[in-house]
């Protein structure tokens, strides 16, 4: 006899001008509420940043802007290791955006694509825990036994 487990991962492909890349997404628990710790971390730098940013940005001191961007790419690729692993960052990276180092923006749109499969994975579960309890009341309500008047 052969028993399914019912796995946390999913395979989610991404594309960017015709170029695609297959992702085994980590849809555990403990991978969801990495992903949520490490964004909610990210947009906190973020604001922190924010004045020097806009100092480098002004000053067009572009080593600093660099630096800047090289931190925040390295934040963003850490939460989407955090469901996707390191080799899902790297697949994203190198089958979307081959030979380009700085893919800051496009690491973001990985973070909203995340967003949206975790929360759509989570509305269905939530949907069948909802019909699974539904149908079990009705199990326990259920009579067993003939009943006896008729």
């Amino acid at each position: 006899m052969a028993y399914e487990i019912e796995s946390p991962y999913v395979k989610i492909e991404v594309e960017s001008a015709g170029r695609k890349a297959v992702l085994d997404a980590d849809l555990s628990i403990e991978a969801v509420t990495e992903f949520g710790a490490r964004c909610k971390r990210i947009m906190e730098d973020m604001d922190r940043l924010r004045p020097e940013i806009e100092e480098a940005r002004k000053a067009l001191d572009l080593e600093r802007m660099d630096a800047l961007n090289s931190r925040a790419q390295a934040a963003v690729e850490g939460a989407c290791a955090s469901i996707v692993g390191d080799d899902g960052v790297r697949s994203f990276k190198e089958g979307c955006f081959p030979g380009r180092k700085q893919v800051l923006k496009p690491m973001l749109s990985l973070i909203e694509v995340l967003e949206a499969v975790v929360k759509g994975e989570g509305d269905a579960r939530r949907k069948q825990e909802e019909l699974a309890a539904h149908y079990l009341s009705e199990a326990n309500s259920a009579q067993t036994e003939p009943d006896p008047a008729a």
